[in-house]
């Protein structure tokens, strides 16, 4: 067999067996992701473009083996049209059917949404309390966006949210807990909050809902009360350092009652 024929074979054995491997796939997983009861993928395959893909290696492969029938020559042109088709496959696929967002895997979507939570309830608290108010965090939670992860192959269009309190740390959800849910469990003391989700572990693709999890430690992440803003002077507005924060409530800075100035600096006192 001549170099050059080699090369049509190859290149056209790999290109199909590429092929075959990845939309098949989708097709497989598609399968897959209807029959579980929670799936970690953003959005469905598109077994529209699978198909149209497999399709065309079909055809692709019949007219490889015409041309093997044919007894033609590796500069046949029906021998390149499997490597153009891999091309032009994957070129769409990376570029116009999967976004980036669906690339990210489902697992470190729902860490950065934890921490997200977290990060807009300590904005919306306040130095006294962390926020607790049911519809307040259901509607922080619908702004984190979709979950990214599938039930029985349909997409979690948002989060939702259980208020626990009383807790003294993260507290990972009971069964049978819908995936989707965040787990917000506020301090006795209100001055902080866990958050925790029920999805899958992290590494596991399809299965029930589930603590989330990654190695086996329960995934969490803290909400707190903001610092005190520090006082200011009311008639100019600066803030007011501690010595000045003393005289005013009357501390170390405070001037000692029934004593007066002296021009020295110090305080005259009365003498019996």
């Amino acid at each position: 067999m001549s170099p050059e024929a080699k090369r049509a074979w190859w290149g056209g054995g790999l290109s199909a067996a590429l092929l075959a491997w990845l939309y098949g796939g989708d097709l497989s997983e598609h399968l897959q992701a209807q029959g579980a009861e929670v799936y970690a993928a953003v959005a469905p395959p598109d077994v529209v473009f699978a198909g149209v893909v497999l399709a065309a290696l079909a055809v692709c492969l019949g007219a490889a083996g015409w041309g093997l029938w044919k007894r033609q020559g590796p500069a046949w042109k029906g021998y390149r049209l499997l490597p153009i088709l891999a091309v032009l496959a994957l070129f769409m696929d990376l570029f116009m059917v999967h976004g980036e967002a669906q690339r990210l895997p489902s697992h470190e979507r729902l860490s950065a949404a934890l921490d997200a939570f977290a990060a807009e309830v300590t904005l919306k608290s306040t130095p006294e309390a962390v926020l607790a108010d049911p519809q307040g965090l259901e509607q922080l939670a619908r702004g984190l966006g979709p979950p990214g992860y599938l039930v029985r192959g349909k997409p979690l269009e948002a989060f939702r949210v259980e208020v626990k309190t009383g807790c003294e740390g993260p507290a990972a959800p009971a069964p049978g807990t819908p995936a989707g849910t965040l787990v917000y469990c506020v301090a006795q003391d209100r001055m902080q909050a866990w958050v925790t989700a029920s999805a899958l572990a992290a590494g596991r693709r399809a299965g029930s809902p589930e603590p989330f999890t990654q190695g086996g430690t329960l995934v969490s992440a803290v909400a707190s009360t903001p610092p005190r803003p520090p006082k200011t002077d009311p008639e100019t507005g600066l803030p007011l350092v501690p010595s000045q924060e003393g005289a005013d409530a009357g501390g170390p800075g405070a001037p000692v009652p029934g004593a007066s100035a002296s021009p020295e600096g110090g305080a005259d006192r009365k003498m019996d």
